[in-house]
């Protein structure tokens, strides 16, 4: 048995905004990445645990340039007539979330609004000292969308004594 380590920041990336950004922003391209990887490593029998890793930075969640595009209508169009579907920040939560496969998150730097969510999602967290984690997004009054807001509590109760 073996364990997978998926990297959050696409190797060999076409996208510039995502092959060079150390802040791993989960665009569409590193979600379909992700997504993808972990279907490989579900599908593996050699595969007994995966390690999600973001190298100097987990992720600082989504990819601000996409905010603004209107690529994402065109994206959903593609996945009703059978093309490969990206995945939403939720959605790939969720396909975290119920891997039979353990998933850990190795969180090193930020893991920031929808990158804290893919980690919350892991069924395990493991984090260096300087790791920061957080759901920014609230302090402007949006609500996490990728579970964030039910996974949280879940966890600090069994982490409430070591804070």
């Amino acid at each position: 048995m073996s364990v997978k380590i998926i990297r959050i920041q696409p190797a060999g990336s076409s996208s510039s905004t995502t092959a060079q950004n150390p802040l791993n922003p989960l665009g569409r391209q590193t979600r379909l990445f992700i997504h993808k990887s972990l279907i490989e490593a579900i599908q593996d029998p050699a595969v007994s645990s995966i390690i999600l890793y973001g190298g100097s930075n987990f992720s600082a969640g989504a990819d601000i340039h996409e905010f603004s595009s209107k690529s994402s209508a065109s994206d959903t169009q593609k996945n009703v007539q059978g093309s490969p579907s990206i995945p939403s920040l939720s959605e790939l939560a969720n396909q975290i979330s119920s891997s039979p496969k353990p998933i850990v998150a190795a969180i090193t730097g930020v893991a920031l609004g929808g990158g804290c969510e893919l980690a919350l999602s892991c069924h395990f967290r493991i984090a260096s000292d300087r790791a920061k984690m957080g759901l920014p997004e609230v302090k402007i009054g949006l609500i996490p969308g990728a579970g964030g807001t039910q996974r949280l509590p879940r966890i600090s109760k069994d982490i409430s004594w070591a804070l």
